[in-house]
């Protein structure tokens, strides 16, 4: 197994929890480069490892994001401009306590497919990942992921995350959620203050100018 530092440089694609001969209940790591690793360590602690990795306190993001989208559970982690993960029920758990929940990074999705009840995440190293969850519930996953990239990712010169101008999600026709009404009034508010104080400047400048 390599150390997570070097399967980080190659870039995370997913995080997901497997059962292991003799290792047990360990952590598969996919990476951008079509291979996967495991680590003996849980999902849950193997994350905590990689968010101390870029300086993130996990349980701060998941309370300042869950209010974001108004969900306490299954809140997408905005690590680093090219990891955004989004929790995603992978698994059935063979013990109460083993956890069902893996992660996706959002820049890592290519397309996302339908099979019966559940989804296939197709990677962009075209890997396939199982999610254990209808298409309509991944795609609300995927909406609250991009509420989370706007208001973690986003720059006053109009630049946004890594993942938002590739735009593959704009195909899929969702309704929209809380969290997006929200955002969208928040945004709404800060235009017109910046309308105004743009009208305002121009105003002094034409009276400066008499």
């Amino acid at each position: 197994m390599e150390k997570l530092d070097e399967l980080i440089q190659k870039g995370i694609y997913a995080l997901l929890p497997a059962y292991v001969p003799a290792e047990g209940n360990a952590t598969k790591i996919i990476t951008a480069d079509g291979n996967a690793y495991i680590d003996s360590r849980v999902v849950k602690t193997v994350l905590k490892a990689l968010c101390r990795y870029y300086a993130v306190h996990v349980e701060h993001c998941r309370e300042k994001y869950g209010k974001l989208i108004h969900q306490r559970l299954r809140v997408p982690l905005p690590i680093h401009r090219d990891l955004l993960l989004i929790p995603m029920k992978v698994r059935k758990p063979m013990f109460r306590k083993d956890g069902a929940c893996g992660y996706i990074n959002l820049y890592a999705i290519d397309k996302i497919k339908e099979k019966g009840d559940h989804s296939i995440f197709v990677l962009k190293n075209g890997m396939e990942v199982e999610c254990l969850q209808r298409l309509r519930t991944v795609h609300q996953h995927i909406n609250h992921a991009r509420l989370v990239e706007r208001h973690a990712f986003f720059h006053g010169d109009g630049e946004e995350g890594h993942g938002a101008a590739e735009g593959w999600w704009e195909a899929y026709d969702t309704p929209a959620t809380k969290g997006d009404i929200v955002l969208l009034k928040k945004e709404i508010v800060e235009l017109v203050r910046v309308l105004k104080k743009t009208v305002g400047t121009k105003k002094d400048e034409s009276y400066k100018k008499e």
